[in-house]
């Protein structure tokens, strides 16, 4: 979570205005996809990761930094699907 300014910057001095929305689509659709056919929460992340980066196995400052871009998108909520308008947070337990 700390590298998320740095991201966010990285986007901010690009030429190309449009880029972090078309990025963020692309995570989007490929999130609404992994959700269709069925996958799992861990599994969807996985399959967001080798969308990011293919499947090879890299090394621990690759990976970190695409943990950091993934963990932007999800932050930004430009991953997630929008909630039902008639959505309400489940209340844990009771203070009564």
């Amino acid at each position: 979570m700390r590298n998320l300014s740095t991201i966010a910057e990285h986007y901010q001095r690009r030429s190309d205005i449009n880029e972090r929305n078309e990025v963020a689509a692309w995570f989007h659709r490929e999130y609404l996809e992994a959700v269709r056919v069925g996958l799992e929460p861990e599994d969807v992340l996985l399959r967001l990761r080798e969308f990011l980066a293919g499947s090879r196995q890299r090394k621990a400052p690759l990976y970190r930094a695409q943990t950091a871009v993934l963990a932007y998108f999800f932050e930004t909520c430009d991953i997630f699907e929008n909630p039902p308008s008639d959505w309400e947070p489940a209340m844990v337990g009771s203070l009564t």
